[in-house]
């Protein structure tokens, strides 16, 4: 038994990512958005009832949007305690119109200034803009009109003892200001973005989604998405130096009550929240209009990248085919999948010294596997899906997006301490009624789990220290079956990654397996009348032949299983799942779910291959499971992640029926 102990120990070193690798990850933060520079100028030229906005070049730093005409917007500074004892500010924009042509004017005065000192600050930028500086080009105005001088005024029509009222007090009491004679609606506090990109690689194939943020304090809506496409610029050689050609894009509004819009060198593809590129799109980039509405500016973006395609087959292909097949109505389809966490990976070093150094670092950048991922779970038609190592920015942007359009709800848990990763669960919202939703790290659960975990536990200052200080955690959602009333608490957890602490990764289950019976039994007792059902997947680091297999499936964990020879410290107890003794039943059998498995420069085999994730249940009888991925698509590229792969780990997918049981059990 311990000579099997080692050779089971070894296996598992040589797959386990480096302690660099994983707990480097604590403090280490994420970047959550893509900073693009605020346009400062557009040009508007007037053509019949067509008003196009013009940027003098396409770059990410100078991008097209439409203003409102004839109306002010204005934002107050949010308030916060940072800037509680700063005067707070209000933040002006608008369209002046001037001989054809259009300047944005936008401002930020204090609320308390005296509103004439404010009308003097946007006369004077209107007139600034107007007119050419001194030893620069005006960009507006051509020659003939390089020495006009324009009076402008600014006035709040009605007001009373305007000399007394200040920016507030006019703003917060006036419908309109009139500029130059023109009057302006006021529109206050309307939503806004700040940023508009796309950063993920569009794939043809796979759904593209841009990554939006709000101006701080605005509302957040979901806007109008319209995808174009353009080809970039094209670079001449003059007089032997290289010139980019000039594009002059523009936005054009051809139809307001219908808000649809033409954008110039660009050709229209989609309207939705999401667009999926085809191969006619490669080569070209993605142009992204956004409207939020008619009181709001449309804001555009463009994609990082140019859309490219994948000449071959994605080891997921057979599993879409699967999943295409017609479900039983009696059947739930569950998916279980670890998405592999941007975090992990630092491509900063030369190749060889990857943790998956057989794959290109232009596969393993989350540009690139993210929108593999996203045709992966757009295609399963799932109802319901537990996800692991889910990045903050993953889920944030892009997750939430794709479930929305597809009629399914999700939750994401952060893990504890400063990782920046974490697990979803997401369900069908047409089947199921969202009831409770938590997270628990597993080291604050040790008060209740138990005499025996603890026990063991005190007996270890070393293991103690270790199952106390991991970031480890149940995500724990309850959801009800529309159909069968009945309810159904769904776990999802990340087992600790150290194979050398596999007795530890069998406590933690433990701890996980009763917290979720726990509240198994509160709803159980509750509703008498009702089932009250289990399922707990994730990703649990150990193998079929580990002491977590051992104590789910069997319901105990001896006290004399060599695993406890891990810590010669401890002094070992019969370790028993659930004190009633039950156990659980694997319905995603023990085939390979990870393979990282290859040949070195030196032609040493490193990496490992096994199962690693399951789906657990305490009543469910499976009905079919899609099948692995071939040996030949595994290693066609050495191991996964690849090209053809976005993670090291297989997703599982399963369709289960639920037994019929004895009510309040």
């Amino acid at each position: 038994m311990i000579s099997k102990l080692f050779g089971f120990l070894s296996e598992l070193f040589s797959r386990s990512r480096t302690h660099q690798q994983w707990e480097r990850v604590l403090g280490k933060q994420l970047e959550v958005s893509n900073t693009v520079e605020r346009i400062s100028s557009v040009q508007l030229k007037r053509s019949g009832k067509v008003f196009p906005y013009h940027t003098t070049r396409l770059k990410r730093t100078s991008l097209p949007m439409l203003v409102p005409q004839n109306s002010i917007l204005l934002w107050k500074d949010p308030i916060d305690a940072q800037s509680a004892e700063r005067p707070q500010c209000l933040s002006l924009l608008f369209d002046f119109c001037h001989n054809g042509s259009s300047l944005l004017v936008t401002l930020r005065r204090p609320l308390s200034e005296p509103f004439l000192e404010t009308a003097k600050k946007i006369e004077a930028k209107i007139q600034k803009l107007i007119s050419p500086q001194k030893g620069k080009k005006s960009a507006i105005l051509n020659s003939e009109q390089s020495d006009e001088v324009l009076t402008v005024t600014v006035e709040a029509p009605g007001s009373i003892e305007i000399e007394s009222l200040t920016l507030e007090n006019v703003v917060e009491s006036q419908r309109d200001l009139l500029i130059g004679g023109q009057p302006y609606s006021i529109i206050r506090e309307p939503v806004d973005i700040s940023t508009l990109t796309c950063a993920l690689k569009p794939l043809a194939g796979c759904p593209i989604y841009p990554a939006i943020d709000f101006r701080q304090g605005s509302e957040k809506i979901r806007p109008i998405m319209h995808w174009y496409t353009y080809r970039t610029p094209e670079v001449e050689r003059v007089d032997g130096k290289s010139k980019e050609n000039t594009l002059r894009e523009s936005i054009t509004m051809l139809d307001g009550p219908s808000r649809r819009f033409g954008v110039t060198n660009c050709e229209y593809r989609w309207t939705g929240d999401s667009y999926v590129p085809s191969s006619v799109d490669a080569g070209k980039k993605l142009f992204l209009v956004a409207d939020l509405g008619p009181h709001a500016i449309v804001k555009s973006g463009v994609s990082k990248y140019p859309v490219e395609t994948i000449d071959e087959p994605l080891i997921f292909e057979d599993n879409i085919k699967w999943c295409q097949e017609e479900k039983s109505s009696d059947c739930l389809r569950i998916v279980s999948y670890n998405i592999l966490a941007d975090l992990y990976l630092d491509l900063s070093g030369p190749q060889e010294s990857l943790f998956f150094p057989y794959c290109p670092k232009a596969y393993q950048m989350y540009e690139y596997r993210h929108p593999l991922v996203m045709k992966e779970l757009l295609s399963y038609d799932m109802d319901l899906c537990f996800l692991q190592e889910v990045d903050h920015r993953m889920q944030m942007r892009y997750l939430s997006a794709l479930f929305h359009s597809i009629g399914v709800e999700m939750c994401f848990s952060k893990k504890e301490r400063e990782v920046t990763e974490g697990s979803v669960i997401a369900f069908r919202r047409e089947r199921f009624d969202f009831v409770f939703s938590e997270c628990y790290g597993l080291a604050s659960l040790l008060e209740g789990s138990g005499n025996d975990v603890n026990n063991i536990l005190s007996s270890s200052s070393a293991s103690s220290e270790i199952f106390s200080t991991r970031p480890t955690t149940i995500q724990v959602l309850v959801l009800r079956d529309r159909i069968s009333g009945d309810f159904i608490v769904c776990g999802n957890t990340h087992l600790h990654h150290n194979p050398k602490h596999e007795h530890l990764k069998a406590l933690q289950a433990a701890v996980a397996v009763r917290k979720l019976e726990s509240i198994r039994k509160r709803y159980s007792e509750a509703n008498p009348d009702c089932a009250v059902r289990l399922v707990l997947a994730g990703d649990f680091n150990s193998t079929p032949d580990g002491p977590v297999y051992e104590l789910l499936s069997t319901g105990v964990l001896p006290k004399s299983s060599p695993w406890w020879n891990l810590d010669e410290n401890i002094v070992p107890e019969d370790l028993m799942l659930l004190p009633s003794g039950e156990k659980l039943r694997n319905l995603t059998g023990t085939e390979i779910t990870n393979y990282t498995r290859y040949f070195d420069e030196n032609g040493v085999q490193r990496g490992f291959c096994g199962c690693l994730d399951y789906i657990w249940t305490d009543s469910a009888e499976l009905h079919r499971i899609a099948p692995r991925p071939s040996h030949e698509l595994l290693t066609k590229y050495g191991a996964i992640p690849s090209k053809v792969a976005p993670s090291d780990h297989i997703p599982l997918l399963c369709e289960v029926r639920f037994n019929k049981i004895q009510k309040n059990t």
